[in-house]
Order: C-alpha cells, then sequence, then structure tokens
C-alpha cells in the first residue's frame, strides 16, 4: 500500500467525495475520491466522473478536455523554482477560447496579479509569493494584500 494510500485510509468516508489528489488517479478510483489534478503529461481518463483538473503548458493546449479547470504555467518567472521562466510575453493574450476555467500560475504575487484579468485568465494560483516569507504574520499579510487586489478586480484567487 502506498503512503498516500495508507494516509486516505485514516480520513472517514464520508469525507472522500470532498478529497481531491495530485497525479494519483488509481487511489482516487479505488477509495472514491471526489477529484483528481492531471500533470500536463497525463492523459485525460474517458470514463472519469469526479471532479478533473490539469496543469497547461502552452494555450494551445487548452482546446481538449472536459474538465473544471486547469492551470496555465509559467505566465511570470517562477518565484520558487529557479531558471523557470515565464511565458506569457511569448503567448497570444488575452486568453479567449476556454472549454474550461483556465487560473494562472507561476511568478503570481502582489505586484502583478492585476494582470491576469486582462491577459483572460480567471483567477491565479499563488505559492511562492506566500510561501517566501519566513513568519508565517508575513504570510497572512502578503494572502490579505492579493486577496485584497483580487476583490477589487471581481475575481478571487
Amino acid at each position: 500500500m502506498s503512503r498516500l494510500a495508507a494516509y486516505v485510509e485514516k480520513i472517514p468516508a464520508r469525507y472522500y467525495p470532498q478529497i481531491s489528489v495530485h497525479e494519483h488517479l488509481d487511489i482516487a478510483l479505488t477509495y472514491g475520491l471526489g477529484g483528481t489534478h492531471l500533470k500536463s503529461d497525463q492523459e485525460i481518463p474517458v470514463d472519469w466522473k469526479g471532479l478533473l483538473s490539469k496543469s497547461f503548458h502552452e494555450p494551445a493546449e487548452l482546446i481538449h478536455g472536459d474538465m473544471a479547470y486547469g492551470f496555465l504555467s509559467p505566465v511570470f518567472t517562477s518565484l520558487s523554482k529557479k531558471g523557470y521562466r515565464g511565458k506569457s510575453e511569448k503567448w497570444e493574450l488575452p486568453l479567449i477560447r476556454k472549454p474550461f476555467k483556465v487560473y494562472a500560475l507561476g511568478g503570481i504575487d502582489v505586484h502583478n496579479i492585476n494582470r491576469i484579468g486582462p491577459m483572460g485568465f480567471d483567477g491565479a494560483a499563488v505559492l511562492g509569493a506566500i510561501w517566501r516569507e519566513q513568519s508565517m504574520e508575513d504570510r497572512l499579510r502578503v494572502f490579505e494584500e492579493l486577496k485584497i487586489q483580487c476583490q477589487q478586480k471581481q475575481y478571487l484567487a
């Protein structure tokens, strides 16, 4: 049994429909979990009935798939991954034709989150801007700053 499966078994089954796992479609199917997130190189399962999301690295990849949402990255140069340069200047923006919600990922911080709406994104996923802060207080401060900017722009991250 994998570590993830062992962990899932410790959770009461009534919560399974509310759980989404990253990459582990087999575990999602075995335990009847609510969803799974696929990496960009994983195929979309034909018979999957739960929530589905996926990572994408080029706007042209967004044309296929029946899913709840996707992440398109890297939009800006990553704050946490060295050498992971943003690609948005090479993309044809704004994103117009999207068969599902698309969230910006990569290099999002308080200085550029206001640019994602005009680029055609439905919101943003923020990691590095929060986790690079050393204290929990500073992480919460950055989160609140991001949240205020999103509320002012009529979308939430």
